[in-house]
């Protein structure tokens, strides 16, 4: 645990990352603790976060914001060739 220290003082966020997969079983056992680990480093990252996007949950956001579900793939939200 106190490599994840250390990354936190050296503000290397990669390296962060990194510490946690290789703890990641460990980590594990508290379903808690994931999230407090998620909330440090936007705190200590600049809003930085460790949990991986979820596709299917950005898709339907877009969806739910006027853009359809290939406003997603297209950062402009117009079609090609117009």
């Amino acid at each position: 645990m106190f490599i994840i220290i250390d990354t936190i003082n050296a503000k290397d966020f990669e390296t962060f990352k990194r510490a946690l997969d290789i703890y990641k079983q460990y980590l594990g056992r508290d379903y808690n603790l994931g999230e407090y680990l998620d909330r440090i480093a936007k705190y200590y990252f600049d809003g930085a976060t460790i949990k991986q996007k979820n596709m299917m949950a950005a898709m339907m956001q877009s969806m739910m914001s006027g853009g359809g579900p290939m406003a997603m793939m297209n950062p402009m939200g117009m079609m090609a060739g117009r």
